[in-house]
């Protein structure tokens, strides 16, 4: 007993002395190892959090906006274009908030229009939303919700004296 007594306090005297040993680099070098993984995991969710607020420009130009509306047959100077379905509830809630805001908006059944389907897809490929309903404004790509349709009309009404 007294022999593995003896070893076992050997093994402690040499893993305390490797690790006073052990230099102010090597110390660093330990933790950013340990940090790295945490930071990498961190740095992820950020990126994504911040490319997903971003506005996104689904035209290219006014003049491409104005040449798509026009092509489905509504009013150029509508500045809301909304991408829906029939039988989506918030689809319906979208477009009930916007007529009862006075909102004038073109709507696109993504279902029934190609038109619709494709800017849908584009609209998809630049943001990697894939719900509906999806909200246009000018031409920026806003997202699903009411709120942001509205705050997109004051900045650009903020920005055009």
């Amino acid at each position: 007993m007294k022999e593995s007594e003896a070893k076992f306090q050997e093994y402690l005297r040499q893993t305390t002395s490797e690790k006073k040993r052990l230099s102010s680099f090597g110390q660093l070098w330990d933790l950013v190892f340990r940090i790295t993984p945490i930071a990498v995991v961190v740095g992820v969710i950020v990126w994504i959090f911040f490319q997903s607020s971003l506005p996104k420009e689904v035209f290219s130009s006014e003049e491409e906006r104005r040449a798509f509306i026009v092509s489905v047959g509504e009013d150029p100077e509508k500045r809301v274009i909304t991408l829906v379905t029939s039988w989506c509830p918030a689809c319906k809630a979208m477009e009930a908030s916007l007529a009862q805001s006075e909102v004038p908006f073109v709507r696109l059944d993504i279902e029934q229009s190609p038109l619709g389907r494709r800017l849908y897809d584009r609209s998809v490929e630049l943001t990697g939303a894939r719900g509906i309903p999806q909200v246009v404004v000018d031409r920026t790509w806003v997202g699903h919700s009411f709120s942001s349709v509205l705050a997109a009309l004051n900045n650009a009404s903020k920005r055009d004296p």
